[in-house]
């Protein structure tokens, strides 16, 4: 089955919550060789953005910003990522404590804050995985690129039920 240019998906817990949809993708009919991500319901209006040049922000779409006056269609946020190595582009925290009673949807793909697990650290990370990933980290999902490696989804626990610790070490992952 080949790699798909979108991924929706939200974190669950084993109660029924789970947090709002959200979305991964890198191109509308093709995929290309950005990366974007966002809450699936506010995709069209506010986005983060990873280019191939290393250049990254979080900012409104272009659609949002023609609604809003000069001074407030400035990107949020802006970064310059390394474009020759990869690496984490985005680092995503959802804690237990914010999870809601809401029903998948068909197309989502759930990933699993497990029992023992306060917070689950969800890394979005371009270029090549390491061979193995540290312990406590798991692939969970990956969107394609038109002329780079994928884009993946990589989940860890950031805190344990006792709020002790980290399960990935970030610097094995070149965070």
């Amino acid at each position: 089955m080949p790699t798909p240019i979108a991924l929706r998906f939200s974190v669950a817990s084993s109660d029924g919550k789970r947090s709002m949809a959200w979305r991964v993708w890198t191109g509308d009919r093709r995929p290309s060789d950005e990366v974007y991500v966002a809450p699936r319901h506010m995709a069209g209006d506010l986005k983060f953005s990873a280019h191939l040049s290393g250049y990254a922000q979080i900012g409104p779409t272009q659609r949002m910003r023609t609604r809003l006056s000069a001074d407030d269609r400035y990107a949020l946020s802006r970064t310059q990522l390394d474009p020759v190595h990869g690496g984490v582009v985005l680092r995503l925290v959802f804690h237990r404590s914010e999870l809601r009673p809401r029903q998948a949807n068909t197309d989502e793909l759930t990933i699993d804050l497990y029992d023992d697990e306060e917070a689950l650290l969800l890394l979005v990370m371009v270029g090549p995985l390491p061979g193995d990933l540290p312990q406590g980290c798991r692939t969970v999902g990956s969107v394609a690129r038109r002329s780079t490696e994928p884009v993946y989804l990589v989940a860890t626990w950031l805190l344990d039920r006792s709020n002790q610790g980290r399960a990935c070490s970030q610097k094995s992952l070149r965070c």
